[in-house]
């Protein structure tokens, strides 16, 4: 019969670190995540050696805290001077290498998932038009979301292009543009090119046969692309 969990408040002083625990901790975004929402998220403690698989980036930060005389956090209880804080308890390793093995898994596991990128973009950008130090507290900074937005943010329409980069003259030159494209695209272009008296009418044109190409040509793109 599996043992059942509990939340047990343990004295911060009495809580045990791994032996060997080679998470790196993030200190500064772990220090703006609980001072914006409090202990939100328990550690997690092993039964058999009495010592943490999971949680010592919090651990570290609340004691930080607690010896520089800061009032306790949304979800640490003060109680005659001691901290008092949540642990998940009821775990118990087998071996030591277990509890290894389960201290790396509680924190590559998370790691592994990825994100959906351009949902977290979209969150983000919200976070951040709300509360720039809502954003902070997340973990993600500002250089962070524009590095996303780069990748994943919704491309700017053409009028805003315009608008940033000036309107296209006469006297203007055309910016040379290398692009790798399978063979029938590179022979279409030739085609239009020679086709329209404009080379942006003959742009246009292309473009707008590929909207409606077949799925396979993004296929062949990509393929050239590893080409290149």
């Amino acid at each position: 019969m599996a043992e059942p969990r509990w939340l047990a408040e343990m004295p911060l002083a009495e809580i045990g670190e791994a032996a060997r625990n080679p998470k790196a901790h993030a200190t500064e975004s772990i220090a703006r995540s609980i001072g914006r929402f409090g202990y939100v998220e328990p550690m997690v403690l092993d039964e058999r050696t009495q010592r943490l698989v999971a949680g010592h980036g919090r651990l570290a930060d609340l004691r930080r805290r607690e010896a520089s005389g800061e009032d306790p956090p949304e979800g640490v209880v003060l109680d005659d001077g001691r901290w008092l804080v949540p642990v998940m308890r009821g775990w118990s390793s087998r071996s030591d290498s277990e509890a290894e093995a389960a201290g790396i898994a509680l924190n590559r596991i998370g790691e592994v998932g990825g994100w959906e990128s351009d949902l977290l973009t979209e969150l983000l950008g919200e976070l951040r038009d709300l509360d720039p130090e809502l954003l902070d507290a997340t973990g993600f900074l500002s250089d962070d979301l524009e590095e996303l937005l780069a990748i994943h943010g919704q491309a700017p329409s053409l009028d805003q292009l315009e608008a940033e980069h000036g309107a296209f003259g006469e006297r203007d030159d055309w910016a040379k543009v290398t692009i790798m494209a399978p063979q029938h695209v590179a022979a279409a272009w030739t085609r239009y090119a020679s086709t329209f008296e404009h080379e942006g009418d003959a742009l246009g044109a292309l473009l707008g046969d590929l909207v409606g190409a077949p799925d396979d040509l993004a296929v062949h793109m990509e393929r050239a692309g590893d080409l290149a």
